[in-house]
C-alpha cells in the first residue's frame, strides 16, 4: 500500500504539470490512475483518520475532474495547482502514516 500511496502523491504532484502543458490525454490518464488508486486505498485502509483523508481527496480529485475538463485559463492553471497541491499533500501524509 505504501508503494501505491506514493505512486498517488508522484502522480497528484505532476497533474499541475501536465494541465499547464495543456496535455488532455496525458492529463485524463493521470486522473483515471488516481481514482483507480484512490479506490484501492479505500478499500484497504482501516485508519478511521485515514478514511476521512482519503474521502477529502476524493472530493478535490472530483474537483480537479471537472477543472481540467474546461478549457486552459490561468484561473483555471491556478485551481488545478491548488487540488494538485492538496492531492499531494495529503497522499504525502498516507505514505508517512503507512511506513509507521
Amino acid at each position: 500500500m505504501v508503494q501505491l500511496a506514493s505512486k498517488q502523491e508522484k502522480l497528484s504532484r505532476d497533474i499541475g504539470k501536465v494541465y499547464k502543458m495543456q496535455d488532455g490525454s496525458s492529463l485524463h490518464t493521470m486522473i483515471k490512475s488516481i481514482k483507480s488508486g484512490q479506490k484501492i486505498l479505500r478499500t484497504r485502509v482501516n485508519n478511521p483518520e485515514l478514511r476521512n483523508l482519503l474521502t477529502y481527496l476524493n472530493v478535490c480529485l472530483k474537483e480537479l475532474e471537472t477543472v481540467a475538463q474546461k478549457p486552459y485559463t490561468s484561473k483555471n492553471a491556478q485551481k488545478v495547482s491548488e487540488l494538485s497541491h492538496s492531492l499531494s499533500e495529503g497522499s504525502h501524509y498516507i505514505v508517512a502514516s503507512l511506513k509507521r
